[in-house]
């Protein structure tokens, strides 16, 4: 049980991390460029390929919550069926192993 709770906190230490990097890039981003009288040429046609990357990067965040929700989501289905029927799983890893074995194996 100590092991699931510590793989909880774990979890949740890296979403407070998460979080505070995602504020401090949003943070930077807009003081990152220079004012409108201090830009050069080259520098403005360089701002608007740098928002648009920032803003990919942004619209991908959700996408990649989602997939880490999902894996969670899956984690536990696993740990759940693990605790149901051990026999079971311990002969799944055993196939798994031979299977990826055989593949990975010489030829």
């Amino acid at each position: 049980m100590s092991g699931a709770k510590r793989d909880v906190e774990e979890l949740e230490e890296l979403r407070r991390q998460l979080a505070e990097l995602r504020d401090k890039r949003r943070a930077t981003a807009p003081g990152s460029s220079c004012d409108e009288g201090e830009t050069s040429g080259a520098e403005a046609g360089a701002a608007p390929e740098a928002s648009a990357e920032e803003e990919t990067t942004d619209s991908a965040m959700p996408a990649i919550e989602d997939l880490l929700n999902q894996v969670e989501d899956l984690a536990r289905e696993l740990e759940d069926a693990t605790r149901e029927r051990p026999v079971l799983a311990l002969l799944a890893a055993l196939a798994l192993g031979i299977v990826i074995g055989k593949l990975s194996g010489r030829r």
